[in-house]
């Protein structure tokens, strides 16, 4: 039996036990408490019906809801394919290399990453450097391109923009980061991490006639 039958039910059963009661202590139960009984259930079968109507409302847009995502993750794998070149997984994390950029903005990249769950990329260490720069040399991105990564010049010093973290020796080329406050991004080039403008004008195409492109970091969930 369907709950809200049952429930239905229960009430019509004390509804006559509550008559039978009354009789059997020599009491006549009025019509009009039977009555009055009567049209609370019927204003609760009412009240059912509108509830069943809201739950399956509620049922429908949670499906059209998962449709939405399903299209969405879909779309969104299918746009990544087009925008970049994916390398494999490296200690749960994969890197998305712009296809091709023809000017950077730090702050559109790192929203663009972030539309595929990333950032842009943060080196930690140097077999993270190594899988990168081989990835991009493999793909050909590297190839006299600048390759924009996460860190940035704030103030005067320089660190990550998603963690914050500061960016020590490691993994500067010799020679950098140099006193520059014009060159306050940083960009792989020739598998070292080397300081570029940022944000970029057209005269940035006389530094770095290769183009451009940027890396996005995205963690693999386990």
């Amino acid at each position: 039996m369907a709950p809200f039958n049952m429930l239905l039910f229960l009430l019509l059963f004390a509804a006559c036990w509550t008559v039978l009661e009354g009789w059997s202590r020599g009491k006549t139960a009025s019509l009009g408490a039977i009555y009055d009984v009567e049209d609370r259930v019927v204003q609760l079968r009412m009240k059912l019906k509108k509830l069943a109507l809201n739950i399956s409302a509620v049922k429908n847009t949670e499906q059209r809801v998962m449709a939405f995502i399903v299209n969405f993750l879909v779309r969104r794998e299918k746009a990544a394919s087009s925008m970049f070149l994916i390398s494999t997984e490296n200690n749960k994390r994969m890197y998305y290399a712009k296809r091709h950029l023809h000017l950077f903005h730090y702050e559109t990249a790192q929203a663009t990453c972030a539309l595929f769950d990333g950032y842009l990329a943060e080196i930690g260490d140097a077999s993270e450097l190594k899988f990168i720069t081989t990835f991009l040399a493999e793909s050909k991105v590297l190839d006299d391109r600048a390759v924009y990564v996460g860190a940035k010049l704030v103030g005067t010093a320089w660190q990550y923009g998603r963690s914050g973290s500061p960016i020590g020796a490691f993994p500067w080329a010799a020679g950098f980061p140099q006193n520059n406050n014009k060159l306050n991004c940083a960009c792989l080039l020739n598998r070292q991490l080397r300081q570029c403008t940022c944000p970029e004008t057209s005269e940035t195409e006389k530094e770095n006639p290769g183009g451009r492109s940027f890396l996005c970091e995205v963690h693999i969930d386990p």
